[in-house]
């Protein structure tokens, strides 16, 4: 089967957004297993959703079930992000993070012009991720 990211959505920008949410994450530490698995289970969930996406974009797989924007996704205007999110991480946290997924995402970003984020509470409040009850 696939594995997919928790939720998809497009915002007004033609931005379109893959994202995935953890409530927590290993540390990266050198040779941790526990984080490379953390970090590879991530990406194939960006991947298999990603190429999910596309299918239906180019009429391969039915996406009636898909809300109105992703049925009219225009592949060539838009701009792809996968944000995982991790509520109750610090700041300071992110940044290993995101780098260790970029490096494992680093064909498929590449090669499809794909912004990657990792965000904590805070900042997925600023890309409206988040309930105010939250």
């Amino acid at each position: 089967g696939y594995s997919t990211v928790e939720f998809l959505f497009a915002d007004a920008g033609k931005n379109f957004f893959f994202v995935e949410a953890k409530s927590s994450s290993p540390r990266p530490q050198k040779d941790s297993v526990d984080f490379d698995d953390f970090i590879n289970k991530v990406a194939v969930k960006f991947q298999d959703s990603y190429q999910l996406f596309l299918a239906g974009a180019l009429g391969r797989r039915n996406l009636e079930d898909a809300g109105r924007e992703i049925q009219q996704f225009q592949a060539a205007s838009a701009k792809i992000k996968f944000l995982l999110v991790i509520p109750g991480h610090r700041k300071a946290w992110l940044a290993p993070l995101q780098d260790a997924l970029k490096q494992r995402l680093y064909k498929t970003i590449h090669m499809w012009n794909i912004d990657v984020a990792v965000l904590n509470e805070e900042l997925a409040r600023d890309y409206d991720l988040l309930a105010d009850d939250f």
